[in-house]
């Protein structure tokens, strides 16, 4: 198991996220939650959020610093100050905290009305919690309204058929439950991937009308942890769908069953009303399972519990509704995040197309975001770059102000075109041909310079006289591509004889890979 960051090791994008969650703070949420969410101790929280508080650092205002920046402050000694120790009567605060609207933020600023020298909030909260950990009687969970859902997965499937191939598809069914009035969604999707996941949460929200305080998902991998670079505990496209709803996601914690005993009971509950009423029938499509679903999930909700003499819609209606904050004008926008080195020709790629950022960036590592139709690249938390998603494989997208000044100071570290020709002139007469038709094939020659730069390179791998004798083939078929040339080495077919010295009709050599089939494939 992973331990929690310490004071010096959070991320700044973590920081910023705790941040937020400060805001939520009226809403119920702890120090301790607010730690689950940015896999962070709860003194570390602690910690952070007094130096933000004595440093002026909100959460509006550390967007708008670059995360050097953030660190830096973050960094600096700050002066303490004396606390007057006063006796807290706990048992009136656990009292007055089942009052509705009643919190511990609450309690706080009224006991700091009598003693304005006692403890400030972090230090009130956390001796409460441990006042309540030493009491041993354990009473039942109560969850206010707008404050809490849980989400998971069954773990018992359902499936539908091709009605061609009779080939079986297995589907995932996704569960979500409010804590205060337990309203209950369940929906069928294809997959648990990211997209399926997020998606689930969007129409959830959208079923009850508005959005809770928290979301708690059980340690579901799409959501929790992935092998994102940097963000390494919360799905960092969960963690924008959470801010975009302003709600905050704090996971279950491990080996903890009380904390997601609400959303396993409706699960439970939903397999018995929902996927055993439906067990003999057969679904061609995913869109069908959930239109059969649509009606159960009605009547599930419309059922009368006996603990409240009352139905989960009934609840919903009388206590939850009105509670929940409203959905967001828009719908949250799946995207994907990875990480990216600017190349020289101040270029990234994504999926084989070429996107242009700042010159000045050259060689530096950014995060790149990936939208249905726009790309968005970052370089120390600030936006950098804006572009239209393309689908042209080998092609670049430029934006003509990132590109450097014509007429700029040229250095001995710079690449230019001359620079690249007067290489490719010391391997040999062809290699530079097969370099200078290269450049002189872009628009813009800066384009050019990840394939001649590769090409150039093979010499360290192969040897001058090779790449010379591949560049020769290139040149004599009119080919101008790094892919060709390093293709006719790996496969030792430098050595072909030239259409010219054998007399035979010139024609390109064949290179022989797995997705070409042989003589013996045919009759």
């Amino acid at each position: 198991m992973k331990q929690r960051s310490k004071l010096g090791w959070l991320g700044m994008q973590n920081v910023r996220e705790m941040l937020r969650l400060k805001e939520l703070q009226r809403g119920g949420i702890n120090f301790t939650q607010i730690g689950l969410s940015v896999n962070a101790y709860r003194s570390t929280v602690r910690d952070y959020l007094a130096k933000a508080l004595a440093l002026g650092i909100d959460y509006q205002k550390s967007l708008a610093m670059t995360e050097s920046e953030l660190r830096e402050a973050f960094e600096r000694k700050l002066s303490g100050r004396k606390v007057k120790d006063v006796e807290i009567d706990f048992s009136y605060l656990a009292k007055e905290l089942r009052r509705k609207g009643v919190t511990v933020h609450l309690l706080w600023q009224e006991h700091l009305k009598k003693h304005p020298d006692s403890y400030r909030y972090s230090q009130f909260a956390e001796r409460f919690n441990q006042w309540q950990s030493q009491q041993k009687i354990s009473l039942r969970k109560e969850y206010k309204a707008g404050q809490w859902c849980f989400s998971d997965y069954s773990g018992v499937k359902m499936f539908w058929v091709e009605k061609l191939t009779g080939e079986i598809h297995d589907v995932e069914l996704f569960v979500a439950c409010l804590g205060a009035s337990n309203l209950t969604y369940l929906e069928a999707t294809a997959t648990q991937t990211i997209g399926d996941w997020i998606g689930s949460h969007v129409r959830a929200l959208e079923y009850f009308g508005g959005v809770p305080e928290i979301i708690t998902p059980d340690n579901l991998k799409s959501g929790v942890t992935h092998a994102c670079y940097f963000e390494p505990e919360i799905n960092r496209t969960f963690a924008e769908w959470a801010a975009h709803y302003h709600t905050a996601v704090i996971p279950t914690r491990s080996r903890k069953p009380k904390d997601k005993a609400k959303v396993e009971g409706a699960v439970l509950i939903a397999q018995r009303w929902i996927v055993a009423a439906l067990r003999d029938k057969t679904f061609f499509s995913l869109e069908q399972i959930n239109a059969a679903i649509k009606p159960l999930l009605e009547g599930f909700n419309n059922k009368q519990m006996q603990s409240y003499q009352c139905s989960r819609r009934e609840l919903f209606n009388e206590i939850e509704k009105d509670a929940l904050k409203p959905l967001p004008q828009y719908r949250f926008e799946i995207s994907t995040w990875k990480r990216a080195k600017v190349n020289i020709d101040y270029h990234i790629e994504y999926k084989r197309h070429y996107y242009s950022v700042p010159f000045r960036f050259r060689h530096e590592y950014v995060e790149v975001r990936v939208r249905e139709k726009i790309i968005d690249v970052f370089h120390n938390g600030k936006p950098i770059a804006t572009h239209l998603r393309s689908n042209r494989k080998g092609f670049h997208t430029t934006v003509k102000e990132h590109m450097p000044e014509n007429h700029r100071f040229v250095s001995k570290d710079t690449w230019t075109p001359q620079r690249l020709i007067n290489w490719a002139s010391n391997i040999g007469p062809h290699t530079k041909i097969q370099v200078t038709r290269l450049i002189d094939s872009r628009k813009i020659p800066e384009q050019s310079f990840r394939a001649v730069l590769g090409i150039l390179r093979l010499e360290k791998t192969y040897s001058k006289s090779r790449l010379e004798a591949a560049c020769q083939i290139a040149n004599q078929f009119g080919v101008t591509a790094y892919r060709y040339i390093d293709t006719l080495l790996k496969k030792n077919l430098e050595n072909i004889a030239s259409p010219e010295s054998s007399g035979q009709q010139s024609t390109l050599p064949l290179l022989m890979h797995s997705n070409i089939r042989g003589s013996q494939n045919f009759h």
